[in-house]
């Protein structure tokens, strides 16, 4: 069990170590930002928009 323990200890830091350099380079591209700020801002306008509309 210490064996199955610590290799899945190491799979994921080695996982949370590229999920790190994959944020790190998301965050670098000023277009992807731009692109997930739409969708996100397209969401919650879609929220505002049912709630307001079924009062």
């Amino acid at each position: 069990m210490t064996e199955l323990l610590t290799a899945f200890s190491e799979v994921a830091a080695w996982m949370w170590e590229e999920v790190g350099l994959l944020l790190a380079f998301l965050l670098d591209q000023p277009i992807l930002l731009l692109a997930m700020s739409i969708f996100f801002i397209g969401g919650i306008v879609a929220f505002f928009i049912r709630i307001y509309h079924s009062v």
